[in-house]
């Protein structure tokens, strides 16, 4: 089981499905999700074919979509590429995407070292000093990259945490493609700054 802050408990059904959750719980876009889904039929190759998707996904700005998980070996079948440009097609007619993640892709690097960094300081608490310096840096226009952010905060070690928690929360957005660093440009920072 796997504590999201987006989804709650969620269970895995094989080892490498773990990462999944992580990478949900850090992306900004991702505003909740669940693998509790249900099963559609579709027509495949002239027969009615029943899938269940790994896991539905509520975006920012009312999206929808929905995930199945296959290791790369299955995804390259050919039976499983055409499954997937139907299923494509299918969900694109009700307004959902769809999207085939594989093992090699939830492993990509930088993005899943900097989702385990937001898991391992999300539960760290953000004092009200630090929300206030946050949001005087935004104020005064500081707030372009992680380094100003955390020069505003202290520059010490617990002010670096604290922009890892507020990452992790989704108060400060990062590009979780690119390292963790000082220059990482800040794309947004939302709200106020604090977690309340």
């Amino acid at each position: 089981m796997f504590p999201s802050l987006k989804a709650g408990l969620v269970g895995v059904t094989r080892y490498w499905h773990a990462d999944l959750p992580l990478l949900l719980d850090a992306d900004p876009d991702v505003v909740s999700f669940t693998a509790e889904t249900t099963k559609v039929t579709f027509e495949f190759e002239g027969e009615e074919r029943v899938f269940r998707p790994d896991v539905q996904v509520d975006y920012r700005r009312s999206r929808q979509g929905v995930i199945a998980l296959l290791r790369e070996d299955e995804a390259i079948l050919p039976e499983n590429v055409a499954a997937a440009q139907v299923l494509r097609s299918f969900y694109a007619e009700r307004g959902m995407d769809f999207r085939v993640i594989t093992d090699q892709t939830l492993r990509v690097q930088p993005r899943l070292d900097n989702a385990q960094t937001f898991f391992r300081h999300r539960h760290l608490p953000v004092s009200m000093e630090h929300s206030m310096r946050l949001a005087k840096a935004v104020a005064e226009g500081r707030a372009d990259t992680l380094g100003g952010l955390h020069g505003a905060l202290g520059g010490d070690e617990a002010a670096w945490s604290t922009l890892l928690a507020l990452a992790a929360h989704g108060c400060i957005e990062v590009d979780l493609d690119e390292p963790l660093e000082a220059a990482s440009p800040v794309l947004r920072v939302v709200g106020k700054g604090g977690l309340a």
